[in-house]
């Protein structure tokens, strides 16, 4: 339970032995941070008050461990911006959308002041030598639908994509994590991804989608690091 001045907050994720087994790497949330309009306000002090602390060597370390076995890479969050990780992690997904209908003020007045965490973590992320970065993710039509990305998705990514090209040491495009029913899944999406600065992608699972009407085969929004791990490869 985190106390705030403006009321309590509990969330509740579980992950079992049994999930592990069966490869399933995203913990079940039971209990979201936001149940009601009335936890904006405390979720909005949460974010308001953390803070992250850069551990590059920490980075430097993993890297050495994973040396040449695969890409060690950097995580940011898989929410792209404040209210996709409002959307992603913080309440159920049916909520959000009744809140950005009938709430969109405050939703976007909380959205606003968690703005501030995120470029910290940005900065975090920028403090290490990372070879790549995973920011983003879970992108499909209905979910996060065109509007939405465009509107709340889009310039997070190429404010991340700009930053990180800026270091000097980013890789070819930022990574965003996508499940594979997101290849067919934007329309206008070969043009929103030179918008984002993302060149065409041969990724050979979106390939197997077609070309279809919306021009998918271009490649995907979030192209995977790793499509496949080997089996046994537990770290």
């Amino acid at each position: 339970v985190i106390k705030t001045p403006a009321g309590d907050l509990t969330a509740v994720q579980v992950y079992t032995p049994e999930m592990r087994r069966d490869g399933i790497s995203v913990p079940y949330m039971e209990k979201f941070p936001i149940s009601s309009a009335d936890d904006f306000k405390a979720v909005a002090i949460f974010f308001e008050h953390l803070e992250v602390v850069p551990k590059p060597e920490a980075y430097a370390a993993f890297r050495r461990r994973m040396g040449e076995r695969g890409l060690a890479v950097a995580n940011g969050l898989m929410g792209a911006g404040p209210l996709h990780h409002l959307l992603h992690d913080c309440m159920p997904q049916e909520d959000f959308f009744y809140y950005f209908t009938d709430e969109q003020d405050a939703l976007r007045s909380l959205a606003k002041r968690m703005e501030p965490f995120f470029h910290k973590l940005l900065a975090a992320v920028e403090a290490c030598e990372a070879e790549a970065v995973l920011w983003g993710g879970n992108y499909d039509q209905n979910i996060t639908w065109p509007p939405f990305f465009e509107e709340e998705i889009t310039p997070w990514l190429q404010l991340i994509g700009r930053r990180l090209h800026a270091r000097g040491e980013a890789p070819d495009q930022p990574h965003g994590r996508r499940e594979s029913r997101a290849a067919p899944a934007l329309p206008g999406l070969r043009d929103r991804r030179r918008r984002v600065r993302l060149p065409a992608s041969d990724d050979p699972l979106l390939a197997q989608a077609g070309p279809g009407r919306d021009g998918a085969a271009d490649g995907g929004l979030g192209r995977p690091v790793l499509d496949r791990v080997p089996e046994g490869l537990d770290e």
